[in-house]
């Protein structure tokens, strides 16, 4: 998924203990009172511009009721360059973790793990669903197999080395399930953040490697399920990726990586009123594992109009092959740039847009629960969600 990378200037609120973690606000922060007031912490990774050029990373959790983002210095993630001609990046606290310090298709992120109680140097996609292992690639300079793909386990701290790839093309983690590593191909164009594919997988225990689906699209892995948003139909000669100019990307499909078997989810069948949509948008998944999507829709009312006028952005669930459930839907106008990540806890489903109004660019956090539907939650600071709501 390409990664939206948005600057927002937070004010720092004063601390009574220069011990503690730093809480950041808005004067002009508002919050959407729930029927049932939210309690606990959201973590969360932001990104902070500090004038007048540096730039600024920092894992916290939002705080609810309130909506304030406290600082961690739990997740302020160090450089590292104790392996010669690697440099990675590793955790404040022992036993030390690790993780690449970044790639031309994957940023550095944080996440934190409820199971084991700490921050990680990766984000979510690279964590097993039992919160005990991730999955992080780094780069050897000089080696003629540069790139390096790692198992660690979390609670003990051991890090494998368990396969080793040419510097091209570069790979992609999109995965970790049980001790299998997933992989895409980026191709030197493509290096901007979305990596298209093949999928791959690579055995931890074994260090052997498999191509799983030759497929080109946006992959994601979701347990024993890999999905991918291409274009349809499949004959159509030209990539549906890579340029405005080129077909949508409207078919969404599911393949089993258990017994290889694949099915279609959606092609092209999200409509509002008589209007189909423009591409699918892969946002993430529900507590039961259905995929959660956004379609952009133009104005039903002028079609001519410029886009993003009048139009709306509507988030769905797919509940079955070719069956969706309309959750709910924002109004699009010209600083709109799309709903672009969700994740699902206890709470409801918690979804990323992006706004980019003249002179400020900013972000939403939106929470979705079918008792009171779609409720801006946090609408003054751009952040990655990092982990479950508690």
């Amino acid at each position: 998924m390409t990664r939206i990378a948005l600057a927002v200037v937070l004010v720092v609120a004063a601390c009574s203990s220069s011990s503690a973690p730093t809480a950041l606000s808005s004067p002009s922060a508002t919050v959407t009172p729930s029927p049932a007031a939210l309690e606990g912490d959201l973590p969360v990774w932001v990104e902070l511009n500090n004038p007048p050029a540096s730039t600024e990373f920092a894992g916290g959790f939002v705080h609810f009721p309130g909506g304030l983002f406290r600082r961690d210095p739990h997740a302020d993630m160090l450089r590292d360059t104790s392996v010669p001609n690697v440099v990675r990046t590793k955790t404040p606290d022992q036993p030390y973790l690790y993780a690449g310090e970044g790639s031309p298709v994957q940023s550095v992120q944080v996440t934190y793990d409820r199971a084991v109680g700490r921050w990680l140097p990766v984000n979510q996609t690279q964590v097993a669903a039992d919160g005990l292992q991730y999955a992080y690639i780094d780069y050897e300079s000089g080696s003629a197999t540069p790139q390096r793909v790692h198992i660690v386990n979390i609670r003990s701290a051991s890090d494998e080395v368990v396969y080793r790839a040419p510097g091209t093309p570069v790979l992609a983690l999109l995965g970790l399930v049980d001790q299998n590593i997933y992989l895409a191909d980026c191709q030197p164009s493509e290096v901007s953040g979305n990596c298209w594919g093949p999928l791959w997988r690579v055995d931890a225990t074994t260090g052997s490697m498999t191509l799983v689906s030759d497929h080109r699209g946006s992959w994601v892995i979701n347990g024993r399920s890999a999905w991918v948003v291409t274009c349809w139909p499949a004959e159509d000669p030209v990539p549906c990726f890579g340029s405005y100019d080129k077909p949508e990307q409207n078919q969404l499909l599911r393949l089993d990586l258990v017994s290889g078997n694949q099915e279609a989810w959606d092609r092209g069948s999200i409509v509002v009123g008589e209007y189909s949509g423009d591409n699918i948008h892969m946002l993430g998944f529900d507590i039961d594992g259905k995929p959660v999507v956004s379609v952009n829709f133009a104005s039903q009312h002028d079609l001519t109009a410029p886009y993003g006028a009048g139009g709306e952005s509507v988030v769905f669930r797919l509940t079955a092959p070719e069956h969706s459930e309309r959750l709910f839907s924002v109004p699009i106008n010209i600083s709109w740039a799309g709903f672009y990540a969700a994740t699902a806890d206890r709470v409801g489903i918690w979804l990323q847009a992006s706004y980019v109004p003249p002179g400020n660019q900013t972000s939403v956090l939106y929470l979705y629960s079918k008792a009171s539907g779609g409720r801006e939650m946090s609408p003054d600071f751009w952040a990655v969600l990092a982990g479950p709501f508690g």
